[in-house]
């Protein structure tokens, strides 16, 4: 058996391989819709991954199956055909595998990435860093609206950041405002999660400087990091 492996390897090392990506066109309803994927060259012979698109429908079926629910179809069909399965799977990923990624890309692909919605490399891997560890604490059920977080955040350098404590919670919470307001998704996403954290605070318990040790003013929802608009990215 270990001589056959031998072989198979020595084989592997006398042939060039090249990965060759096609990219495919947007998986939507046309017929005509170009099949891409990965293709592996070697020795002037082209092996294609043979992999059939899947018409939008069947896309919500497959991720429905997968755990994501979805509540309108129409609606979610519409956003595929905008940006694609496997683009809408990366939104799903957890916190932690999304930091790992960005972590490994190459530094010119992190750059490209960050700039692209307004961001050092720095700022977002930081941000992407600290969602994990938050998500993480939140996940073990342990106290975080006065906790002081060992990890803190790298913020641009701008006025508006230049007072936050990134030792609490609050500088999560306008980081996740402000990054929710770059990236494409629906404008009623973020509203509704502000909405939710407005709920939260809006009636807070009688402990003595509850929104300062959360990292907040008392007129917090004032600040450009909250507004409603993308102002104060």
């Amino acid at each position: 058996m270990l001589g056959k492996i031998r072989k198979k390897l020595e084989l592997i090392k006398c042939r060039r391989y090249t990965i060759v990506n096609i990219p495919a066109t947007p998986l939507s309803l046309r017929a005509n819709a170009i099949l891409g994927g990965f293709f592996l060259l070697y020795g002037g012979v082209m092996e294609k991954y043979n992999k059939p698109p899947l018409p939008c429908d069947k896309q919500i079926d497959l991720l429905s199956s997968r755990g994501l629910e979805v509540s309108d179809r129409a609606k979610a069909e519409q956003f595929l055909s905008q940006v694609n399965y496997y683009r809408l799977s990366a939104y799903c990923l957890p916190f932690g595998t999304l930091s790992q990624l960005y972590h490994n890309l190459l530094r010119v692909d992190q750059i490209a990435i960050a700039r692209s919605i307004g961001y050092h490399s720095s700022v977002l891997s930081s941000w992407l860093h600290t969602f994990t560890y938050t998500r993480n604490i939140c996940a073990h059920h342990s106290r975080i609206w006065n906790r002081q977080l060992s990890i803190a955040m790298v913020v641009p350098k701008k006025n508006e950041w230049s007072t936050v404590n990134t030792k609490r919670i609050g500088s999560v919470i306008f980081a996740i405002n402000n990054l929710m307001a770059k990236v494409p998704i629906e404008k009623e996403i973020r509203l509704d999660w502000q909405a939710e954290i407005n709920e939260l605070l809006d009636n807070p318990v009688d402990i003595p400087k509850f929104y300062e040790v959360m990292g907040l003013s008392g007129r917090w929802k004032e600040s450009r990091l909250w507004k409603e608009t993308d102002e104060g990215n």
